[in-house]
């Protein structure tokens, strides 16, 4: 059996055994590529508020209209926008997403991401909604199916250099059968940048990547003020235009809090994270991101690249066409082998 044979039997079979999975999994990715756009619209009143002339509420109001609107929620973390027009959002640990209006701390409704329909969409496209197994599961079908794109370029490339031009043209007018082979090769062609850089991002997030030894805070048994986080918050300087930040609090008694702030950029992700002690306010750490490699930039904006926000709509059209197509090839690849099986 020569190279091309084997490449082929191993494109093959590796599409028998992901098709399916590999269809959903593309579709539910086209309808999160426009997420945003698509809460937007239906979760209007949720995400914006009406721009008032007067500063935005601090953190401690904000812990305190939590706890007046439900004295039981334990918050994991709190977005500050920095577009003026948008609503704060409160994550709790039983997965609901609470906003508050950032000038009068009004509690403005919540959303229940266990029953949210796009937050259950999401959370079939990571895991199949089998927890931790269903991450192994969508792991190793996005590394078959890296290895069916790199396969499947090499039998796209011709055998001969000067056919490669012929190569990068849909051809019409072909019977249905050989249409079905034409689609399959020339959509696999026109998709396969994107759709490499949708399996490496998503291998990455699905791995989770490199993961550094935890920073804790000194363990004091007296409580810590609940104004301390306003109090770290003041000690970090902007000097860019913020997207958004985000204050994750302690998970125990030795956790730190963790500030994350991402600036507006229409290229990698610029995010700075600062780590204080929760009982102190000392920075334990700070991670700059123009101190990080290309690499680790890269590979820090793995969503935004995945879903192509990193280019801003085009971007995530881009990443939804791609999609499409990644959903047909399984099909199409179907549609070739039951021909030359009935054949």
């Amino acid at each position: 059996m020569g190279f091309r044979k084997i490449i082929q039997y191993i494109h093959l079979w590796l599409g028998f055994t992901s098709g399916i999975l590999l269809f959903t999994v593309a579709v539910t990715g086209c309808i999160l590529a426009f997420e945003d756009e698509i809460r937007n619209i239906t979760q209007h009143d949720l995400l914006n508020v009406s721009i008032e002339d007067k500063p935005r509420i601090s953190c401690q109001q904000i812990l305190q209209a939590i706890r007046e609107y439900n004295p039981t929620a334990k918050l994991n973390q709190i977005r500050i926008y920095g577009d003026a027009s948008k609503a704060i959002q409160c994550y709790t640990r039983d997965k609901k997403i609470i906003a508050v209006n950032p000038y009068q701390g009004k509690i403005l409704g919540y959303r229940d991401t266990e029953r949210d329909v796009l937050s259950v969409i999401l959370s079939f496209h990571r895991t199949l909604l089998l927890g931790k197994t269903g991450e192994r599961i969508i792991l190793c079908n996005v590394c078959i199916f890296l290895v069916m794109l790199i396969s499947g370029i090499i039998l796209w490339l011709p055998p001969r250099l000067k056919q490669l031009r012929k190569n990068l043209i849909l051809k019409g007018g072909l019977a249905p059968k050989k249409r079905n082979y034409e689609w399959h090769r020339m959509l696999g062609l026109y998709a396969w940048i994107p759709l490499m850089l949708i399996a490496i991002t998503g291998i990455a997030m699905a791995t989770g990547g490199n993961k550094e030894p935890k920073v804790k805070s000194s363990f004091i048994t007296i409580s810590h003020d609940q104004g301390i986080y306003d109090k770290v918050m003041s000690k970090i300087k902007h000097s860019e235009p913020i997207d958004v930040l985000r204050v994750t609090f302690p998970k125990d008694s030795v956790d730190v809090i963790t500030i994350g702030i991402r600036y507006q950029t229409r290229g990698l992700r610029k995010q700075n994270n600062f780590l204080f002690d929760q009982y102190t306010g000392k920075l334990i750490k700070t991670e700059v991101y123009q101190q990080k490699s290309f690499g680790q930039r890269f590979f820090g904006s793995n969503y935004e690249i995945h879903t192509g926000r990193i280019f801003g709509i085009p971007g995530k059209l881009i990443m939804f066409l791609a999609g499409l197509v990644g959903a047909s090839l399984p099909v199409t690849g179907f549609l070739i082998w039951w021909s030359k099986k009935k054949k």
